[in-house]
């Protein structure tokens, strides 16, 4: 077997985030599925994105529903219209456990759309 097939087998696993250090969430972790590449790009057409017109607006907005899906392919009790009801900063904190997490700490997508990741 490749690596690839390997590493494909290995990519349907969940990913415990620590959330302890988060006062305001009831448990220490969570766990999140990363998103396939056809899951991402249909996240573009997601209503909370599209309204926007800026394109920075619309990249954070991307980045916040990518993290909304990542949650509910592991707690299908997350929604975008409950999670999108947090305060900005809970949003941001989760968020950035999630990535740093998944071992994107500074975000991005596959061909850059969130910004540089170097």
């Amino acid at each position: 077997m490749s690596w690839l097939n390997e590493a494909l087998e290995n990519a349907d696993q969940p990913i415990t985030v620590d959330v302890s250090n988060l006062d305001w969430i009831p448990k220490d972790t969570i766990e999140v599925m990363p998103l396939t590449t056809s899951e991402y790009q249909g996240l573009k057409f997601h209503p909370a994105v599209r309204k926007h017109q800026n394109e920075t607006d619309k990249a954070e907005a991307l980045g916040l529903v990518m993290i909304c899906e990542m949650m509910s392919k592991c707690d299908n009790e997350v929604s975008w219209a409950l999670l999108s009801k947090l305060p900005l900063t809970h949003l941001g904190a989760l968020s950035s456990a999630i990535m740093a997490s998944i071992g994107e700490i500074n975000g991005g997508g596959v061909l850059g759309e969130l910004g540089n990741t170097q």
